[in-house]
């Protein structure tokens, strides 16, 4: 993934928060971004871990996900992660449709493994 970001040696605390404030993502990196960051409150789409796992992490929080439903989600999540990655490499012209057609994917997938009160939750986040 191009990037334009400044040397990336280990950091903590404040200074990884300022490393993380510069970076600036590519193109197509930017739209799977801006699309999770959609899903996210802006103070969590800059946390660590990347935009699928911190929506992962509000899902099994804010869903009170089973252990059952916590690895059927990893898997989800684990598959899903290389259908994005290759969306973020196609052109600038398939790049969109690719995504959405992912997008689309997670929510089906993600809501299989909801139960019925679980569910009208997912559709309000």
């Amino acid at each position: 993934m191009a990037c334009s970001s400044p040397a990336t040696p280990a950091k903590s605390g404040a200074a990884a928060g300022a490393w993380l404030a510069s970076w600036s993502p590519d193109g197509a990196s930017a739209s799977l971004l801006g699309w999770l960051a959609g899903w996210l409150p802006s103070a969590q789409a800059q946390g660590a871990g990347g935009p699928l796992q911190q929506f992962r992490d509000r899902l099994e929080r804010d869903l009170a996900l089973s252990d059952d439903q916590k690895t059927k989600l990893d898997g989800i999540f684990n598959a899903m992660r290389e259908k994005f990655m290759a969306a973020r490499q196609a052109s600038d012209e398939d790049r969109p449709a690719l995504i959405d057609k992912a997008r689309t994917e997670l929510r089906e997938r993600i809501a299989q493994i909801l139960q019925p009160d679980q569910k009208k939750r997912y559709q309000e986040i």
